[in-house]
C-alpha cells in the first residue's frame, strides 16, 4: 500500500511529519455481535478510498491485519471508529481499544476517537469516559454513514485507496477465481402451475349455512367469502358434510372477464392461487407461523426429521429440518420454514415463488420476538450458498408433491389443478466457484446443526 503524502493537521504535532502522515488508517472497533454493521461500514469506507482496519477482513486493500494492535492504534490510526452498543460497552477487547484511544487523545490533545451510537444507547447508559463526547447516531445506517462521511471530510481524513478502494471492496466479497468459464444450470425458485382452472366458480349458502361451511372448510378448501357467497377455483371437498350446504351459481373465465360481482378477477385469481398453495401445505401437516403466509416443519412431521430427495444429478440426499445454536449466552432452536406465493410471471400465466424461512424459538420452544427471529435467522442462513438453498428447496417441493411430479392443489375435486415440482431452469456459460467463498469472524457456536445436506444410502429393507 502506497504511503499517503498528505499532511494531516489534526494529528498530534508532537511527532515528526513522517510519523503524522503515517497515521492514514481508520480503525473499526466493535463487539462481535455488531459484526454485520462492522463489515458493511468497512466495505463502504474502503470503496470510497479510505484505508480501514477491521478484523472481519484479514486482508483488505493490500495490507494485512496488524500483528500488534496497540502499536497500530498508536502509530498508524488516523481515527478510531468505535461502534458503541450495549455489547461493546461490556466486552473486553472493545473496552481496551476504547481506553487506549481515549488515553492517546488526551495525551496528544487531538481527536482520535469517533464514537458511533449504533443501538440508541442513552447517554446515562454510556461509560463515564465517553458520556460527554459527541457521538454520531448510527441506528439508521444510511443516515449515520452520511454524517460520518461529513465528519471525515471535515477532518481531512486521508484516502490512500482513492484509486483502488472499489476494487479492494469487491475483492473482499469475491475472492479470485470466483467465476469459472464452465457451463452451469441455474435453478430458480420459481415454479410453473401445471394447470389452472379456467373459471372462477361461485357458490352460495343461506344464513347459518354459510357460517357452518366456512368453519368446516376454512383450512381444507381455498375460497374467498363475501357474505353468503363463496368464490373458488375448485369445487368444495365432497368428503366434508358441510359442502352440501353450498349451491353452485356458475362462474366466469378469469382470462376473459375483468370483474365478477364487482371484484377484479385478476386480484381474485391470485388470492385463490395463494390460498390453494397454503391449504395444500396445511393438508401436509405444516404449521402456521401466524402471518398467514409462512409455514414450517414441526418436529415429528417427517420420519427422523429428515427430508429425503433426489438431487439434480440423480443422487439421493436429505436435509435435516431443525438445528440449535448458541449465540453469546443465548441458546436458540430453529425449524425449516418457507413462503410459497403466486406471482405474475414473465408471460401471461402466473407462477409460484418459494422463499425459505426459519421458525426460531428459545431453548424451551417458545417463539422469540420478530426482531430476534430475524437476526438469528440471518446468522443461520448466511451459510446457505446456492447448493444448500437448492437442496432445501428441492426437499420442500418433494414433500409437498408427495413424491409425484406435481403438487396437487385440489386433490379431492377431480381437477388437474397443480404446481410443477421442478423449478424453472436456465443455462449459464459461467459458474460460481462456491469453494472459493468463505466468511470470517463468525463467533456463533453451533451446538447441533440441522439442515446440512448429507448423502444417504437407503437400508436394505427400506
Amino acid at each position: 500500500m502506497a504511503a499517503n503524502t498528505q499532511k494531516v493537521s489534526t494529528v498530534a504535532p508532537s511527532g515528526s511529519d513522517a510519523a503524522a502522515t503515517a497515521r492514514d488508517h481508520l480503525f473499526v472497533s466493535y463487539a462481535w455481535e455488531d459484526g454485520a454493521l462492522a463489515e458493511w461500514l468497512t466495505l463502504r469506507l474502503t470503496a470510497l478510498g479510505y484505508a480501514v482496519w477491521c478484523d472481519r477482513f484479514k486482508l483488505l486493500g493490500g495490507e494485512s491485519w496488524p500483528k500488534d494492535i496497540d502499536e497500530a492504534i498508536k502509530t498508524r490510526t488516523f481515527r478510531m471508529l468505535h461502534l458503541v452498543s450495549t455489547h461493546s460497552l461490556r466486552k473486553e477487547n472493545p473496552t481496551k481499544e476504547r481506553q487506549l484511544a481515549l488515553a492517546l487523545q488526551k495525551e496528544r490533545s487531538s481527536e482520535l476517537f469517533i464514537p458511533l451510537n449504533i443501538d440508541g444507547t442513552k447517554p446515562s447508559e454510556l461509560n463515564w469516559q465517553i458520556s460527554d463526547i459527541n457521538y454520531i447516531p448510527f441506528v439508521e445506517w444510511g443516515a449515520g454513514l452520511n454524517q460520518l462521511l461529513q465528519k471525515l471530510e471535515k477532518v481531512k481524513a486521508p484516502k490512500p485507496l482513492v484509486d483502488s478502494g472499489q476494487r479492494a471492496a469487491v475483492d473482499a466479497l469475491l475472492p479470485p477465481d470466483i467465476l469459472l468459464a464452465e457451463p452451469e444450470p441455474l435453478f430458480s425458485n420459481w415454479f410453473q402451475f401445471v394447470s389452472i382452472p379456467s373459471a372462477i366458480l361461485r357458490f352460495t349458502a343461506q344464513g347459518k349455512g354459510a357460517d357452518a361451511a366456512w368453519l368446516a372448510m376454512r383450512t381444507s378448501w381455498a375460497f374467498r367469502r363475501a357474505d353468503d357467497t363463496f368464490y373458488a377455483l375448485a369445487r368444495p371437498p365432497a368428503n366434508i358434510p358441510e359442502s352440501a350446504l353450498l349451491k353452485s351459481r356458475g362462474g366466469v373465465s378469469w382470462n376473459d372477464v375483468e370483474e365478477m360481482d364487482e371484484l377484479r378477477t385478476s386480484d381474485l385469481l391470485f388470492e385463490l392461487l395463494n390460498k390453494s398453495l397454503y391449504v395444500r401445505c396445511l393438508a401436509r401437516g405444516l404449521q402456521e407461523m401466524g402471518d398467514g403466509k409462512t409455514l414450517y416443519f414441526p418436529s415429528g412431521l417427517v420420519l427422523g426429521d429428515k427430508l429425503k430427495f433426489s438431487t439434480a444429478e440423480g443422487k439421493k440426499s436429505h436435509v435435516r429440518l431443525w438445528g440449535r445454536r448458541k449465540s453469546g449466552a443465548t441458546k436458540f432452536h430453529y425449524h425449516l420454514g418457507f413462503v410459497l406465493r403466486a406471482r405474475q410471471g414473465v408471460g401471461v400465466e402466473p407462477v409460484a415463488q418459494l422463499k425459505l424461512r426459519l421458525h426460531v424459538t428459545d431453548s424451551a420452544g417458545q417463539p422469540v420476538s420478530p426482531a430476534m427471529a430475524f437476526r438469528r435467522g440471518v446468522s443461520v442462513r448466511r451459510g446457505w450458498w446456492n447448493r444448500q438453498q437448492l437442496h432445501r428447496q428441492t426437499g420442500v417441493m418433494d414433500f409437498l408433491s408427495a413424491g409425484t411430479d406435481t403438487v396437487p392443489l385440489a386433490p379431492d375435486s377431480g381437477s388437474e389443478f397443480g404446481l410443477s415440482r421442478m423449478p424453472l431452469t436456465y443455462q449459464s456459460a459461467y459458474r460460481i466457484n462456491e469453494e472459493a467463498l468463505a466468511l470470517v469472524g463468525d463467533e456463533e457456536i453451533v451446538l447441533e446443526e440441522g439442515l446440512i445436506p448429507e448423502v444417504w444410502a437407503p437400508a436394505e429393507d427400506s
